[in-house]
């Protein structure tokens, strides 16, 4: 056997490191990585690094942040500005008369106090206004709703309790 096939069985002192694996990533050892203690360990090593570190909201993508599914009732009576909106077709809902996808709308929005949220609708409230809207003025985008939101809360016919449509409150 070679010196190089050989391995050292020889039992190590508590003094002695474990060696380290090597790099994992383009900076850091397994040893680093795995003796991190959390969130703030994190960013201390990662400002020690690179100096001042970046939030992703604001360096990739448009700012605009996906409206929580509960997040129309805080639109009722906040006035916003509807930036764009598409109607793309869903993956998941198809009309029961025709069995063809349906649509639905994806408006990129700005409140009157600076949110800015990409809300979604499919149903008879917000996407059947805007989509109306679209087909009849060719715009996209460039709409100011001053009266927010408005809610409708309705009984649901297989009574199981209620239901809520939102409307642009027009």
């Amino acid at each position: 056997m070679t010196n190089a096939q050989q391995t050292d069985t020889s039992p190590k002192s508590s003094a002695d490191k474990v060696e380290d694996l090597g790099v994992i990533t383009d900076r850091y050892d397994v040893t680093t990585l795995r003796e991190l203690s959390g969130w703030d360990a994190a960013l201390a090593l990662l400002s020690e690094e690179y100096g001042t570190l970046e939030n992703a909201e604001e360096v990739i993508g448009t700012g605009f942040a996906l409206m929580r599914a509960n997040g129309k009732a805080s639109l009722v009576d906040e006035p916003f500005v509807i930036m764009h909106c598409m109607f793309p077709e869903s993956n998941d809902h198809k009309d029961p008369e025709t069995g063809e996808w349906l649509h639905y709308a994806v408006a990129h929005i700005i409140t009157k106090d600076g949110r800015k949220l990409v809300m979604t609708d499919g149903g008879a409230g917000i996407y059947r206004q805007l989509e109306e809207w679209a087909l009849r003025s060719g715009r996209r985008g460039g709409l100011i709703v001053n009266g927010g939101l408005r809610e409708s809360t309705y009984e649901l016919p297989d009574g199981s309790g209620t239901g809520t449509t939102y409307y642009l409150a027009v």
